[in-house]
């Protein structure tokens, strides 16, 4: 009879397996075990953390502590005009506020985030504020006539899923170095005792995520660019954070040291760096799709750009020679 820890680790590599499952099949060994942390820890995430929707919205270091790390999604924020239904970027005065704002909590269940995902006819997530808060955004606009939205990426939310999974496989991994594998869908007694003393540290493996990895840029460069050029450069970042989470490290060392240089570089021209932005952006977001999802005819004319202009000569020609492999080899394509 097999396993239900091996069962359970066999199904967390299993990107067929979808998460609600995945997460049932571990409450069951989390409840036999009687292993209630990890157990609670389940349950709110098939059923939602809405007992956390009573803490203010416009402040969200209230939730900070109480809502696992990777359930924060960062978005765009957008403005829709509701005369003629027009979106136009929402920019701040503070970008700290900006920030702030568009750092939003999911609170959902598993279930309703894998409906989302599953939806093909968008790339992006509309998240709406609540109306006390919209309330507050419209007077700060200064038009009631307009709903703020925060239009966050796909992949945020599939990083989501990717964390619960990482979470529950490790999970299994210390139960088996632990000696504690059951058989079918029973544990021993000696299983059970064992479980009962073993230190698992849930909390920390629940909030540890990914290695944080930041874009880093000057405030002396930050002041040369326009507004287009920073969000070009955020939406960058985003996307380099998603693919840590997603354990591609390598990839997003790589649009890091590029981003960093090409805001840096004197050698090229403010037209040049704008196109390149753009390049980056596009890459940097298919590289966050999982392969069937990428689009082959952009990526590749997009490399061979980027490559010919960042080969041309100066301190970048250096930077791409270093990173342009790893881009290309990401993606399998050579130049």
């Amino acid at each position: 009879m097999d396993s239900l820890i091996i069962e359970l680790q066999r199904d967390a590599l299993n990107a067929d397996i979808s998460i609600s499952n995945l997460l049932r099949k571990a409450l069951v060994a989390a409840k036999k075990l009687k292993i209630q942390e990890f157990e609670k820890w389940i349950e709110l995430e098939l059923n939602g953390y809405y007992h956390l929707a009573e803490l203010d919205w416009d402040c969200p270091e209230n939730r900070l502590e109480k809502l696992p790390k990777y359930r924060w999604v960062d978005g765009e924020l957008k403005v829709r005009l509701l005369l003629n239904q027009r979106l136009v970027p929402w920019t701040f005065e503070s970008p700290e506020e900006g920030k702030r704002l568009s750092r939003r909590s999911v609170l959902d269940p598993i279930g309703v985030i894998e409906t989302i995902l599953d939806n093909k006819s968008s790339s992006l997530v509309k998240i709406t504020f609540p109306d006390d808060l919209k309330l507050k955004l419209c007077e700060h606009l200064g038009d009631i006539n307009s709903e703020p939205e925060c239009h966050v990426p796909k992949s945020q939310f599939r990083k989501i899923q990717e964390a619960v999974r990482n979470i529950i496989l490790e999970w299994a991994l210390k139960l088996e170095e632990n000696g504690i594998l059951g058989e079918g869908l029973v544990f021993s007694a000696n299983e059970k005792e064992t479980a009962s003393n073993i230190t698992f540290n849930i909390k920390q493996l629940i909030q540890k995520g990914g290695t944080e990895m930041k874009v880093e840029i000057s405030n002396s460069t930050v002041g040369m660019l326009n507004a287009g050029e920073i969000k070009q450069v955020e939406s960058i970042a985003v996307n380099v954070s998603t693919l840590v989470d997603f354990n591609q490290h390598q990839i997003a060392e790589a649009f890091k040291n590029l981003i960093e240089a090409i805001t840096a570089s004197q050698d090229i021209s403010s037209q040049q760096q704008l196109e390149i932005l753009e390049q980056l952006e596009l890459l940097s977001a298919q590289a966050t799709l999982a392969p069937p999802g990428r689009k082959a005819g952009l990526i590749k004319p997009t490399l061979s750009a980027l490559a010919a202009t960042l080969s041309a000569g100066g301190g970048l020609a250096e930077i791409w020679s270093k990173w342009g492999n790893v881009i290309e080899g990401f993606f399998g394509i050579r130049g």
